[in-house]
């Protein structure tokens, strides 16, 4: 099967498909792992050598498990206003009580978001460095990393943006990496504690009571606007990857 074919079935847009439930949740289609399946073939064209096809798959798979990744993620955000929705219905929101299923299903569903997160990330790391740097490493911490080192003028933008969201001490970014400011948000739940989430009052003389994000050393941040925003900076950090990937390919000094 040519790689024109194994597009133009789709493989990316498949992740979307819902004809076997009846479950109502709707996705909105993103193409950010199949925008860098196609930056993959770009560098590793079709029926060079064998060596260049295995490549090639290699790091097409690791493009397709970041999409699935992703939809993952979306599907996650989707359940969790779902079962915030649904567990508020059977609170007094004066003086909510955070526990029960009810607190578990919100609770699993925030954690997968932010676990899918570092795991998309990780996934795409092997990708990025072999197109960015031709080398490869399968940590994004340790890419971000190398990419901050390096001085090619090809990743200013890039590095600029690393080092904007690594001052944000609530972006993604520095959530996800915890770079060089203490323990990522992925190391809390998966080494230390679960997120902590507590009702809280939105605002000064509110009669009722909002979900919140606890963090250590910051002000607790409302659930829905930080998994919003979480979402929003993770897809930035792809697009300004590919934006990056683009230029180097189309650059005269290929890695």
């Amino acid at each position: 099967m040519s790689r024109d074919t194994w597009f133009s079935d789709s493989d990316f847009d498949m992740f979307y498909d819902d004809w076997k439930t009846t479950e109502n949740v709707k996705l909105n289609k993103i193409t950010l792992g199949k925008d860098l399946a196609l930056l993959v073939d770009r560098k590793y064209p079709e029926g060079i050598s064998d060596q260049i096809d295995e490549r090639y798959n290699f790091f097409y798979n690791k493009a397709l498990a970041l999409q699935q990744k992703l939809v993952m993620i979306q599907y996650a955000e989707a359940c969790y206003h779902h079962a915030k929705t649904d567990f508020e219905l059977t609170q007094n929101m004066t003086i909510p009580a955070f526990y029960g299923m009810g607190a578990s299903k919100i609770l699993f569903f925030v954690e997968s978001i932010v676990i899918f997160a570092r795991n998309a990330l990780d996934v795409s790391a092997s990708v990025y460095s072999d197109l960015l740097l031709g080398k490869r490493e399968d940590s994004f911490n340790n890419l971000s990393k190398k990419i901050l080192k390096n001085n090619d003028d090809r990743f200013i933008d890039l590095k600029n943006s690393f080092e904007r969201w690594g001052e944000d001490r609530t972006s993604a970014y520095r959530l996800l990496c915890g770079i060089t400011h203490g323990r990522a948000l992925r190391d809390i739940i998966i080494h230390q504690s679960v997120i902590h989430l507590e009702y809280l009052e939105y605002k000064e003389d509110s009669e009722r009571e909002k979900l919140f994000l606890v963090l250590k050393d910051m002000d607790p941040i409302y659930l829905d606007d930080f998994i919003k925003n979480f979402i929003e900076d993770l897809t930035e950090i792809f697009e300004t990857c590919n934006t990056c990937c683009e230029l180097v390919l189309n650059s005269p000094n290929i890695q």
